[in-house]
């Protein structure tokens, strides 16, 4: 990277003394750690330096083409290696530039990240010292470098002689077993922008995916965060030569079209900005932007450009006329970006769930007020937010006047509050207000407005005098008290409920109120509900007789002679046996090991060699549901189906003697890909 000095011009007097500043000889040292220790993040930042001068080295030698090689650190092999083919560095270039602070190849070149002459010796402010093999032209010098005993820095070779090796440099960094996955995520994160990526020894799948983008213009793309294997939190991100700047909240709050941007897509979303090196500032470290006076500057032509190339791709989405094809084009893109949180047309916006209606129209709507059950109707008001979600409380219709002064407000009124009676359906009349006849007539359009005169006027009743009275009669309800369902505390009842039993979808199991049942345990109840979907109540005599034959109830006794537990309710209590109370423990392997590791042997079920304990695996269960069971259920469970809990215990035994028995490191990995290579290789 080239580097720009910025000289000042002073003028002296003749006779004006001047005196270079220096670096005392006896705090030489000091000085030299204080570069080396600068560095923020001491894992991320040493794997960023080794890996670009490896890259670096590459272009240097004419093949930026051929990736580099990069071995991730597991427990068991707990280095980081990166092997470069480029053009090596022989003793003169040891001596003249790696053992130099400030010396750099690189320092007049943009191709280039480097330039400062530090980042080589980067790894120092993680570890006290890491080495280095590097070959060139069949000769090979394997070094080491490390802090001395007085407190300096130093290089010494430990071996020298031929090799048929590719030119190129090895650098090894030995890794503490803590910080095994913080060297994998950094390693991932550096590199996953790069045009050539490297070639890794093994990977977390997972964790390393640069996919499901979507390309707003040329430089400028949107991921999910997700997609980026969760390595970013920003919101927005600059890419400069393939490595990733996150942009802190306070530059974008300085670049105004940069925080609109932000806040366009959602958080759920991050933004991608490939910039040339050398458009903006960058700390010494490399680490994070630099925020100068030209880096402002720039920022504020790259944020119009890419908040203008935004509004012009999200136009693009919205192709279709009708507002119904509009809210699917945005739930489309919303659910593509993951969160992007609004989008402005004329006379409103339709944001998550709802549209928001522009102060130049006047709105009018009727709605019902719930409570207790009940429903009452309350005045019109004029809302600007209407909801558009497929829940019956969301339902909107659009309507417009075109009856004017033909009919009165009063009419109208009766003709809105019918149709909210009958349908549960929110009416919104759309009037003119500001807007000109031309938005006015096109927004109609767009929102699918109808004529209000399409609404049934309802007939007046009219009494007549020594009429009989008819007796209208209301539609079967009943009243529940559903059962508090936590896994912890007693037992209580909530605010009781009135429902109309036609149409009800929930599922509930009741049982009386002067009833004793394994429903008194809110324990229970936590079970009824979070694992049969089942709402736990009390129902008064009239209302058990009432809802006789009615699929949505079921009683708590009928529940339970047809219940039969699921393969992992006996799994888990399979691990009750084994890992419990009381129970041996003669395992170092954990009850949490049982389940990951049978996990990651069936997620990789054809990439596993041992096929033995790979049907232990699949029998052993995976337990992806929550299987909180509380104890009356866990009992019930034991009375049945003993048999089957002890052949499961069974099989897990032998799932875990075999991996402590054969695989005894397996305790020491968590790591899927790490997991996978460390059975194969004692399979063999």
């Amino acid at each position: 990277m080239i580097l720009t000095n910025n000289t000042v011009q002073v003028e002296k007097s003749s006779n004006f003394q001047s005196t270079d500043f220096r670096i005392d000889a006896k705090y030489k040292n000091k000085v030299l750690w204080m570069l080396i220790n600068q560095y923020r993040f001491k894992i991320r930042t040493p794997i960023q330096e080794i890996v670009s001068n490896a890259r670096d080295a590459q272009r240097e030698n004419g093949n930026p083409d051929k990736p580099i090689k990069i071995q991730l650190p597991t427990k068991i092999e707990p280095t980081f290696i990166v092997r470069d083919f480029g053009v090596g560095m022989d003793e003169e270039r040891i001596k003249t530039i790696f053992t130099s602070f400030g010396a750099s190849t690189k320092n007049a070149d943009n191709s280039q990240t480097g330039g400062f002459g530090i980042g080589a010796k980067s790894p120092l402010a993680y570890t006290d010292s890491f080495n280095i093999k590097t070959y060139v032209d069949g000769k090979y010098w394997f070094y080491v470098v490390a802090k001395t005993s007085d407190d300096g820095l130093g290089i010494n070779l430990l071996g020298h002689g031929d090799t048929t090796e590719d030119n190129g440099t090895e650098v090894q960094i030995p890794v503490a077993s803590g910080d095994v996955r913080a060297f994998v995520e950094g390693a991932c994160r550096t590199t996953m922008f790069w045009d050539v990526q490297p070639e890794f020894n093994l990977l977390d799948e997972d964790l390393y995916r640069v996919n499901n983008g979507t390309e707003i213009a040329e430089g400028f793309s949107v991921y999910k965060k997700s997609n980026l294997g969760n390595l970013f939190n920003a919101d927005l991100m600059f890419v400069i030569d393939g490595i990733p700047y996150e942009v802190d909240g306070y530059l974008t709050r300085k670049v105004q079209k940069l925080s609109d941007i932000t806040e366009k897509i959602g958080y759920h979303s991050i933004a991608v900005i490939e910039l040339n090196t050398g458009d903006i500032d960058l700390l010494q470290t490399r680490e994070a932007i630099e925020e100068t006076d030209k880096t402002i500057e720039k920022l504020q032509i790259i944020g119009f450009k890419a908040f203008s190339d935004l509004g012009l791709y999200l136009e693009s989405c919205f192709t279709e006329k009708t507002l119904e094809g509009r809210i699917k084009q945005f739930n489309d893109l919303s659910a593509k970006f993951r969160g992007i949180n609004y989008h402005n047309f004329e006379t409103f916006k339709i944001s998550s769930n709802y549209i928001d209606i522009s102060s130049q129209l006047s709105t009018l709507s009727y709605n019902f007020k719930d409570r207790y059950g009940s429903s009452t109707l309350i005045r019109p008001k004029r809302y600007t937010r209407f909801g558009y979600s497929k829940r019956p409380q969301d339902a909107t219709e659009f309507f417009w006047d075109d009856l004017k002064d033909t009919e009165s407000d009063n009419i109208k009124a009766r003709r809105l509050r019918t149709f909210l009676s009958e349908t549960r359906t929110i009416p919104v009349l759309i009037e003119q207000h500001d807007a000109t006849n031309f938005v006015y007539i096109r927004t109609l359009r767009m929102l699918g407005a109808k004529k209000l005169s399409s609404l049934e006027l309802p007939k007046k009743t009219v009494r007549v005098k020594g009429a009989k009275k008819v007796v209208v009669k209301k539609p079967a309800t009943i009243t529940v008290h559903a059962l508090s369902a936590y896994s912890r505390g007693n037992n209580s009842t909530r605010t009781p409920r009135t429902y109309k039993l036609k149409g009800l979808e929930t599922k509930y199991v009741y049982t009386g109120y002067n009833d004793n049942s394994i429903m008194d345990s809110e324990q229970t109840n936590y079970t009824l509900k979070n694992h049969f979907d089942l709402i736990p109540c009390k129902l008064s005599k009239g209302d058990i007789k009432a809802i006789q034959g009615n699929e949505n109830f079921i009683h708590i006794d009928t529940f339970l002679e047809s219940f039969k537990p699921t393969d992992a309710m006996i799994s888990r209590l399979a691990k009750d046996l084994i890992f419990g109370y009381g129970s041996s423990k003669k395992f170092e392997l954990r009850e949490n090991d049982l389940v990951e590791d049978s996990k990651m042997i069936c997620e990789n079920i054809t990439r596993i060699q041992d096929k033995v304990l790979t049907k232990m695996a699949q029998s052993v269960t995976l337990i992806k549901e929550d299987t909180y069971l509380d104890r009356n259920f866990k009992n019930l469970i034991r009375e049945k189906y003993q048999g089957k809990i002890q052949s499961k215990a069974k099989i897990m035994e032998m799932f875990l003697g075999r991996l402590e028995r054969k695989y005894p490191l397996v305790k020491l990995i968590h790591e899927r890909s790490e997991f996978v290579t460390y059975i194969n290789e004692k399979a063999r």
